[in-house]
């Protein structure tokens, strides 16, 4: 296994194909990717867009322009939380993300 603060290559060899996945994200930290995990971060670094875009964007409407359900983009922005890469300040109506690691 790896550490957070070594990068990861990961190769696959498949009927004489090779793929090699090398895991960055200026947000998420390094570590060992899953095929689901990068969607994942795909997916969070794309809300990060979207919030350094509009910081009061609501997750309903993060929803709806990443054709995402409203219940994944809320898992999104709790592991994104939890991971102390955004918070939300102010109420849930009239408050706003900010982005703490850039």
């Amino acid at each position: 296994m790896n550490t957070l603060d070594e990068p990861v290559d990961f190769n696959y060899e498949l009927a004489g194909l090779m793929f090699q996945f090398t895991p960055e994200s200026k947000h998420l930290p390094n570590k060992v990717i899953t095929g689901s995990e990068k969607g994942s971060e795909k997916t969070q670094d794309r809300i990060l867009e979207l919030i350094s875009q509009n910081n009061k964007i609501s997750a309903k409407n993060m929803a709806l322009e990443l054709n995402l359900s409203s219940r994944a983009i809320e898992k999104h922005l709790s592991q994104l939380k939890k991971l102390q890469i955004i918070k939300r300040v102010g109420a849930d109506r009239g408050g706003h993300w900010e982005i703490i690691q850039p």
